[in-house]
């Protein structure tokens, strides 16, 4: 299974919180896409934590993890995947708390992937 999340920020007007996912199976046929506002988001960073930890409930909730040996969790947002990874530190005080939400289980891994492959899935 793959997946693709992405989520946004206008820095410009300081609104509009966006966020996104579709998920794929094996033989690459879409399973769902998943479009969201998120008022609750103050940068893109926050956009971005807020749209993972969002496809990682519905993943739960749908019982997708035991349905597939691996979860591939493709993002443009290279500040994720380091701080996630433990690669980088995260200073942002706001993103502390998001980072501690994110629970991947052994199936999943999280990669970055380009901008353009993003938007190529999501439209965005």
């Amino acid at each position: 299974m793959i997946c693709y999340v992405d989520g946004g920020y206008d820095n410009v007007r300081k609104r509009n919180g966006y966020g996104s996912f579709a998920i794929f199976d094996d033989q690459d046929n879409q399973i769902s896409l998943v479009r969201f506002k998120i008022p609750e988001a103050n940068s893109n960073n926050e956009a971005e934590y807020i749209s993972l930890i969002t496809l990682l409930t519905w993943l739960e909730v749908n019982d997708m993890a035991n349905q597939t040996d691996v979860i591939i969790i493709m993002t443009d947002s290279r500040l994720m995947v380091n701080q996630i990874s433990g690669e980088w530190d995260i200073r942002a005080d706001n993103l502390k708390p998001l980072l501690e939400r994110v629970k991947l289980s052994d199936k999943m891994v999280l990669r970055w992937t380009p901008r353009k492959n993003i938007v190529k899935v999501l439209g965005h």
